[in-house]
């Protein structure tokens, strides 16, 4: 009875280390992959921003009506 208690147990903990194991990878991947989403996205930005052009004197806003 002990013996199986044991085994149980340990078959529990190599499953519980397995499984964090492949969280804390797929965490990471998803962190790289989030990482250069976004820096793709800033260059874009950047350059798409730099293109336009700038407006010093524009229209008015009204900002009072509200």
């Amino acid at each position: 009875m002990t013996s199986a208690v044991i085994l149980a147990s340990s078959v529990l903990a190599v499953v519980l280390i397995v499984a964090l194991v492949r969280e804390v990878r797929l965490r990471r991947a998803l962190e790289r992959l989030l990482s250069r989403l976004l820096a793709v996205w800033r260059k874009r930005h950047a350059a798409d921003c730099n293109s336009l052009p700038t407006i010093v004197d524009g229209p008015a806003v009204e900002r009072d009506r509200l």
